[in-house]
């Protein structure tokens, strides 16, 4: 059995108990002393064992005064509804390509709906604090935050694909980077070597690999290699007939009308002349 017992395999699942439709707390402020200025309490399934299978969840906001930010992001499995209850926000989001920005200044009362997986952001333009709640159409409906996300993973992504589609230099990607918490990876050689697997095995030209051999390799019919090793192409399927696309270097910094430049200094640790320097290259 894998190490479990059969009685814990056979036995009832736990009944559930009043303890697991409660969570106490949400009229504790978060801490907000951060780069961001800002804290979100998330209450998920993770935390409230009562909303498996129910598909909502809530969080408490808090804001710094003069210009706590909830930065950039996406929930990939959830709608989001805010209502501000004390302070003053500018929020928006921006739409899939081309990135239209829906903005709005909020006030106690105010609710705004945040559809989706589209870029999204919360910012505090007053000098007190603010806060508000939102709920949100997923147990657990996830974020991703987007500097973090394209300048801070780990492993971090190759810093000629950030600088190619950020527009930016080698040195500027680093920096980013460095600020973002990524670790840029040192290699025990001075020409480490860089194969992107692709254009090795369909891009090879001095000889091409033998079409029958990729054919085989990848199960596909050796028509496709031939187009493949010939125009270089990637074929992708999606499971939508309208499947959308948010390339985030436009949604960020292409958007129209743009993205407050301090929201985006605030969210991306860049200068404001930096911010609006990218905002001109990409079309603001």
């Amino acid at each position: 059995m894998g190490g479990v017992c059969q009685w814990e395999v056979l036995q009832e699942p736990k009944p559930y108990c009043s303890e697991d439709f409660f969570f106490p707390g949400l009229n504790v402020p978060g801490n907000t002393g951060n780069r961001v200025g800002s804290n979100v309490t998330l209450v998920n399934v993770d935390k409230l064992f009562g909303l498996n299978t129910l598909g909502i969840s809530l969080a408490r906001l808090d804001f710094a005064p003069n210009g706590g930010l909830n930065p950039p992001h996406t929930h990939p499995r959830a709608t989001e509804i805010l209502v501000v209850v004390e302070g003053t926000l500018y929020v928006g989001f921006v739409t899939s390509n081309p990135n239209r920005l829906f903005t709005k200044i909020l006030y106690p009362g105010d609710v705004f709906v945040f559809p989706i997986g589209l870029i999204h952001f919360q910012f505090n333009i007053a000098k007190t604090n603010a806060v508000a709640f939102a709920g949100l159409s997923s147990q657990n409906p996830g974020v991703i935050t987007i500097a973090n996300a394209i300048f801070g993973p780990n492993p971090p992504i190759n810093p000629d694909v950030l600088a190619k589609a950020f527009q930016l230099d080698n040195d500027e990607v680093f920096n980013i980077a460095k600020t973002n918490g990524v670790a840029i990876v040192s290699l025990n050689s001075q020409n480490p070597g860089f194969i992107t697997i692709a254009n090795a095995t369909f891009g090879s030209y001095n000889p091409p690999i033998n079409p029958d051999v990729l054919a085989k390799a990848f199960q596909v019919d050796k028509k496709v290699v031939k187009n493949l090793q010939t125009n270089g192409v990637a074929i992708a399927s999606l499971n939508s007939q309208n499947p959308g696309v948010i390339t985030e270097a436009n949604a960020t910094f292409g958007s129209n009308p743009p993205i407050n430049p301090d929201v985006l200094a605030k969210a991306f640790q860049l200068g404001k002349k930096v911010v609006k320097d990218l905002q001109v290259k990409f079309g603001v």
